[in-house]
């Protein structure tokens, strides 16, 4: 499809087609998909955990790296473990640009912190840019991040982490009110652009012992990185 015109609506609606249709058609060894399921897991902890990250990676991947080359492996429910570094596997070999309509068809594919997706398209939009590249996405969406984070107050944010509750907790069968690894916030508030926050959750997991973290528990130590007067009570994590 690279010799037609994306700007042609036509063009357009003719490549989803028939994208819909080779993915409707296609057929699995089953090798081949237990590699996708794995990699499928890993970009769903990572993308949970580490959004912006994983947002960049899988925007500006290479084609031909798209099943062989996974983000980095998901952090593990284990409260020693130091956050995992991100892969090179997919930036030794990165994509400088990507086109508006790659975009749209891959954060379609996105249904958590939904905020990302749709400041980026609005972003677009605005500029009315049919290319960007990964410096100006990361650069965006960082500032996106860094504005939402410092926007919410600790209930909203324990809200915000929904998705981390609901994929610890669903495919277990728990109830989302119960508590996940504490590294999970670690992690999230590393990607956030918060060592502030990090480190304290780092602290209440190495020094203080405590290796898992309920919804509440998470609120009272918010409170301790987010002004009381900001503060909402009795947050509860949401399944949208």
């Amino acid at each position: 499809m690279r010799h037609f015109p994306h700007p042609n609506e036509k063009a357009r609606i003719l490549e989803t087609q028939l994208q819909n249709f080779l993915i409707a058609s296609y057929q699995f060894s089953h090798d081949e998909y237990n590699a996708l399921v794995d990699t499928a897991t890993h970009f769903l902890f990572n993308y949970t955990l580490r959004p912006v990250w994983t947002i960049i990676e899988f925007l500006f991947e290479k084609p031909a790296a798209r099943r062989d080359a996974a983000p980095a492996p998901s952090p593990v429910p284990e409260h020693r473990e130091t956050i995992p570094q991100p892969s090179t596997e997919i930036a030794e070999q990165p994509v400088v640009m990507v086109k508006q309509s790659d975009i749209e068809s891959k954060v379609a594919y996105l249904h958590s912190y939904q905020y990302l997706r749709n400041a980026l398209l609005l972003h677009l939009d605005a500029t009315g840019t049919m290319e960007i590249s990964k410096e100006e996405t990361d650069r965006f969406l960082r500032r996106v991040d860094h504005e939402v984070v410092a926007r919410h107050n600790a209930g909203e944010l324990v809200r915000l982490l929904s998705p981390a509750f609901s994929l610890f907790n669903f495919g277990q069968g728990k109830q989302l009110t119960s508590a996940i690894p504490t590294n999970a916030f670690v992690v999230f508030f590393d990607d956030k652009g918060r060592p502030d926050v990090r480190a304290h959750f780092e602290t209440v997991r190495d020094a203080q012992g405590r290796p898992i973290l309920s919804p509440a528990e998470l609120y009272a130590e918010l409170v301790k990185s987010f002004p009381p007067a900001a503060i909402q009570a009795d947050p509860t994590p949401h399944t949208s």
